[in-house]
C-alpha cells in the first residue's frame, strides 16, 4: 500500500479509533462529499504546496473513493486559464461548479492549492455537516478579527453576511443555484467589479439571496504565503486564519456536538472596509497604498487619467475618475492624492 492509500485509507476509516461510533451511519445515510481544487501547476511554489495538500487529506489527483461514513469525489483543475470565460473556454471556476453538480455530492467543496489543512481534516469536517445541517455555505478561512473573541467565549462558529475567501464549500442546493446565478450574472459582476475574484462572487451572491456564511472556529484549514496568482493578494490582511484547529483537540472537534453552540453575526471586519465611504466591503484593493474601495464608490465612465479605461473610482472633492489600470499602478502619483482627498 502507497503512502498516499495508506493516508486516503487513515482519513475514511476513522471511526474505529474512538470508542463512541455513534456517528456511524448507514449507507443511505452517508454523506457525498465533492472536493475541487483548481492547481496553478505553472507555479513551482504552488506545486510544492499542492504535493503536501493531497499528503494532508489523503488524495491523489483525481480520485473516487467510498467509505463506511462518507463518498468522495476529488479533482484537481489544472488548465492554465482566466477564472472567467473567455472566446475560448467558460474558465475554470464554472467548470468546476458544474464538475461538483454533476458528482451529485451533498455538499460540495473548494479549496486553494496554496492551503494546510488539519491532521483531523475529514473528520472533523463530517463532525460540521452533521452539527449544521442546513447551513447555505460553510467558510472555511475563517479569517474574521474577532475570532479569537468568540473562541474565548466558548463559541465554535459565528457568521457573517458577507466574505467568501480560499476555502468554502455549500450543500449541492445551493450549488445549484449558484451556477443559475452565474449563468445570468457574472459578465455583468465582471463588468461592475473590476479585478474582482470568484470568491468575492460567490459572496455577492450570497448576499443578494440573504444566506448567512458560518465560519469555523476554530477551522480546519489555514493559508501557506507562497506566491500569488492574484495581483495584489499577497499584501491582503485576510490571508491567515484567526483561530485554527492547532490549539484544540482532535477528538473533541470529530464530535458534532462540540460544533453545537451559540453562533453570533459579526459585522463587516473593519480590515475589508472600503477605506473611501467607510460603510461597504472593498472590492478593490491598490498595492501601492493599499486602499480598498467598494462597489458603490466605483462609478462608471472614461477614466480621465488615461482616457481608455472605465472608471472604478472617482475623488469625492473634484470628481476625478481613474480606472482600474491607472488605479492599480498609479506610479506614487494619484493615489497619495486620493488619501489626502479622503482624510479632508
Amino acid at each position: 500500500m502507497s503512502d498516499y492509500e495508506k493516508r486516503v485509507h487513515e482519513a475514511l476509516e476513522w471511526a474505529a479509533s474512538f470508542e463512541d461510533t455513534s456517528a456511524a451511519t448507514s449507507r443511505s445515510e452517508r454523506l457525498h462529499i465533492a472536493l475541487a481544487i483548481p492547481h496553478a501547476s505553472f507555479i513551482p511554489e504552488r506545486v510544492t504546496t499542492m504535493v503536501n495538500l493531497r499528503g494532508q487529506l489523503g488524495v491523489t489527483a483525481n480520485l473516487v473513493r467510498q467509505s463506511t461514513f462518507f463518498h468522495l469525489d476529488y479533482h484537481e483543475f489544472t488548465d492554465r486559464e482566466k477564472w472567467y470565460p473567455t472566446k475560448d473556454s467558460e474558465g475554470w471556476f464554472m467548470k468546476m461548479l458544474r464538475w461538483g453538480i454533476a458528482t451529485e455530492a451533498d455538499w460540495f467543496f473548494t479549496l486553494q492549492d496554496d492551503v494546510e489543512v488539519a491532521p483531523h481534516f475529514w473528520r472533523s469536517l463530517l463532525a460540521m455537516l452533521r452539527a449544521w445541517p442546513n447551513d447555505k455555505l460553510l467558510h472555511l478561512a475563517a479569517n474574521h478579527s474577532q475570532g479569537p473573541e468568540v473562541a474565548r467565549q466558548g463559541r465554535r462558529s459565528y457568521f457573517t453576511n458577507t466574505v467568501v475567501g480560499w476555502a468554502w464549500g455549500c450543500p449541492r442546493a445551493v450549488l445549484i443555484e449558484l451556477v443559475e446565478w452565474c449563468d445570468k450574472n457574472l459578465q455583468a459582476y465582471r463588468g461592475s467589479v473590476p479585478g474582482g475574484g470568484e470568491d468575492m462572487m460567490v459572496a455577492k451572491f450570497c448576499a443578494e439571496r440573504g444566506y448567512l456564511i458560518r465560519h469555523p472556529c476554530p477551522t480546519i484549514a489555514d493559508q501557506v504565503f507562497v506566491a500569488s496568482t492574484f495581483p495584489g493578494n499577497d499584501l491582503h490582511t485576510h490571508r491567515k486564519c484567526t483561530v485554527t484547529w492547532r490549539d484544540y483537540s482532535a477528538k473533541d472537534m470529530a464530535e458534532p456536538t462540540w460544533w453545537n453552540t451559540y453562533a453570533p453575526e459579526l459585522p463587516l471586519d473593519i480590515a475589508h472596509l472600503c477605506q473611501w465611504c467607510g460603510k461597504f466591503e472593498a472590492a478593490a484593493y491598490s498595492p501601492h497604498s493599499k486602499m480598498g474601495l467598494c462597489v458603490a464608490c466605483m462609478p462608471r465612465g472614461l477614466c480621465q487619467w488615461c482616457g481608455e479605461g472605465g472608471v472604478v473610482a472617482r475623488a469625492p472633492a473634484t470628481g476625478f475618475g481613474i480606472c482600474a489600470k491607472c488605479f492599480m499602478n498609479p506610479g506614487g502619483v494619484f493615489v497619495p492624492l486620493i488619501m489626502k482627498e479622503v482624510k479632508t
